[in-house]
């Protein structure tokens, strides 16, 4: 690689806005004029370039945004949840989303997710967002976003080739773990079915009623402070990420999580879960998402958050799910899930089913961590 390349002296200051456009076109006929699909801010992964599912507009939708193929969709709406992904078809989207492309000329199309998709883009989208319940960012604030890149676009492709190259290689990592994870899901599955029959709500496993989190602004993690956990903090293996920390505004005591406790996200990402343990030093829980506490007496909170990991899960999520800009479901859709409880001997085998498992992709997840950090910290540094 050309070692001029990180050399940011030739490099060249430029205004968002210098370098990437706003495309604002409306498909009032989709069907008829071959669009099928379209997308939704629940369509759009957190810290995720790839788009991997999508609504049918034959299934009716309001919404008119046209995008193409190779135009980047950035979720104006909450950007604290880091929405931005490449669209790889044409379709429509939400009007909560804003459609990008790279202006011809300055701007190769490779490098602009990259560029998008980097802690300083999102914070200043965030600082630059209004209103307080939905906050909003308009492509007229985003356009003041200053970066350096190299004026040659040669050296913006070579740039481009090598975050391209470490994206192959995570979702080359996350296939195999898809592999090793339906393969747990199975086992844990056909496990569960096999024992005999208990079902019972979610509501009647409950030690106090779930408790929805704090709506405190985040502010600078400080060392020894409690951990403030959001959606974006923790992954799609519901382990905490190591480089999003951030302490609570304000603190507050009530919203500390104790060995144990089970947080379920209700939008944008409904169903997800969490288990937290006291190994990972003391944690507040945010907003969006509500922390359940079960009854150690009737099951181990363990044996729910591997529940939460199966098909059979997931399943009643989606029927309980209500539909919109961001999907959500509320605390008492939750408590109408019901889960097959065993007693204590026959949940604890699959807990250690689970833990015999789950060993074999840690390997895995740990080198999507890090060819994931490798592209953070090079897009956090350059752009």
């Amino acid at each position: 690689m050309n070692k001029q390349l990180f050399n940011k002296n030739h490099w060249k200051k430029f205004n968002f806005g210098d370098i990437v456009q706003e495309v604002r076109i409306a498909e009032h006929n989709p069907i008829e004029n071959g669009i099928k699909r379209y997308i939704g801010l629940e369509h759009i992964d957190s810290e995720d370039l790839h788009i991997k599912s999508w609504g049918n507009i034959k299934d009716g939708t309001t919404f008119s945004r046209k995008f193409i193929k190779g135009q980047l969709l950035f979720g104006r709406r909450r950007a604290y949840l880091k929405k931005a992904a490449i669209a790889d078809f044409d379709g429509i989207c939400s009007g909560d989303i804003l459609v990008f492309e790279a202006i011809k000329g300055k701007l190769i199309p490779e490098l602009l997710p990259f560029i998008v998709q980097n802690d300083r883009f999102f914070n200043f989208a965030v600082d630059a967002s209004a209103g307080s319940l939905s906050p909003r960012v308009k492509f007229k604030d985003l356009a003041k976003f200053k970066l350096t890149l190299p004026t040659s676009l040669d050296e913006q492709k070579e740039l481009a080739d090598l975050l391209w190259a470490g994206d192959k290689l995570v979702k080359k990592y996350n296939n195999l773990l898809n592999r090793s994870q339906n393969h747990i899901d199975v086992a844990i599955s056909n496990k569960m079915m096999n024992l005999p029959e208990n079902f019972q709500k979610v509501s009647e496993l409950l030690l106090e009623n779930p408790m929805y989190g704090a709506s405190n602004k985040a502010a600078p993690y400080i060392n020894n402070q409690s951990r403030y956990v959001r959606i974006t903090d923790i992954d799609d293996n519901g382990k905490l990420k190591n480089d999003t920390k951030v302490s609570m505004d304000n603190y507050d005591s009530k919203y500390e999580l104790k060995q144990n406790d089970i947080l379920l996200v209700r939008t944008a990402e409904p169903g997800k879960s969490f288990i937290y343990k006291s190994s990972m030093g003391k944690c507040v829980y945010a907003g969006y998402l509500i922390k359940f506490v079960f009854d150690s007496k009737k099951i181990f909170p363990d044996y729910f958050y591997i529940f939460t990991k199966t098909n059979l899960y997931r399943r009643q999520i989606l029927r309980r799910q209500k539909k919109g800009t961001l999907s959500n479901i509320n605390s008492s859709q939750f408590q109408s899930i019901r889960l097959n409880v065993p007693n204590k001997a026959e949940q604890e085998e699959v807990i250690n089913l689970y833990s015999q498992l789950t060993n074999n992709i840690n390997d895995i997840n740990k080198m999507i961590g890090i060819t994931r950090s490798l592209i953070k910290n090079i897009t956090n540094g350059i752009f």
